[in-house]
Parts: C-alpha cells; sequence; structure tokens
C-alpha cells in the first residue's frame, strides 16, 4: 500500500497549525495568504482515505481561517466539500494532467470564494489581486507537496 506523510494525524496537524499561523500573521501585517488550496487537498486526501479525525482537525482550521478573514463559520469547509462530491471527478475526467487537475481545481473553489466574498462584503479591486495571488501560490505549493 502506498503511504504518504499526510496519512498521519500529526502530520496534518502540523500543516494545519502552519496554515493557520502563515493566515493570521499575513492578514494582521500584510494581505492576506489564506493557503485554502492547500486546506482543500488536505480535506480531499481525508475525505477519500476516510480519515474523520484528521478531517475534524482541519473542520478547526477552516474555522479559525474563515474568523480571521471575516466568513461564516463552516463556508469553507462546505465548500470544499461540495467541491469533492460534485466537481471532482468531473475535472478527473476532463483534465488528463494531474497539474492541471490541481490548477483548475485551486482555481474553481478561489472563483466560487470570490464570488462569496462579493455577497458578504461587496466588491473590491483589491479582492482581485488577493485572490490571484493566492491562487498562484497555492497552485505553486500543492504541485510540490500533494498528488491526486
Amino acid at each position: 500500500m502506498n503511504e504518504s506523510t499526510l496519512d498521519k494525524p500529526i502530520n496534518i496537524l502540523i500543516l494545519a497549525i502552519i496554515i493557520i499561523a502563515v493566515n493570521i500573521i499575513s492578514s494582521v501585517h500584510f494581505m492576506p495568504i489564506m493557503l485554502c488550496g492547500l486546506m482543500l487537498f488536505l480535506t480531499i486526501r481525508c475525505l477519500e482515505k476516510q480519515y474523520y479525525y484528521s478531517l475534524f482537525i482541519l473542520i478547526v482550521a477552516f474555522v479559525m481561517i474563515e474568523h480571521s478573514i471575516g466568513l461564516i463559520p463552516l463556508s469553507l469547509f462546505l465548500l470544499s466539500f461540495f467541491i469533492y462530491i460534485f466537481t471532482l471527478e468531473y475535472f478527473k475526467n476532463t483534465f488528463s494532467s494531474p497539474l492541471l487537475i490541481k490548477s483548475a481545481l485551486i482555481s474553481f473553489f478561489y472563483f466560487i470564494l470570490f464570488i462569496v466574498f462579493i455577497f458578504l462584503n461587496g466588491f473590491d479591486f483589491k479582492l482581485i489581486s488577493i485572490i490571484l495571488i493566492n491562487i498562484l501560490i497555492d497552485i505553486a505549493l500543492t504541485g510540490v507537496f500533494f498528488e491526486i
């Protein structure tokens, strides 16, 4: 059986703590670097492998990220859950390259997140730059760490 480093709950906990720390520090001092794409792939991994204890850790991390960027609690988790249920297989069947699948999933996730931000806070041109920078950061990091 092919075991990844993300199959251990302690590694998911450490990565979630790092993501929360980066999100809180960057949203206070710079523009928000959310790293929600990493959390999306961690959630997909936990749902596929049925790691429910690790999924609880991710839900807590999602709530902390949502609180620091001003979203409704559990909105990011529900968004990633619906992406896993409804669109993951479509993207896997449509694109042949794993990098294209990751890029399409992250872009779709941030597009829906952009729509949620518009409904909650109104449109802002700074939001477009924040979303584009977060897409680029997440595509770069998921290309290095995660496989689908």
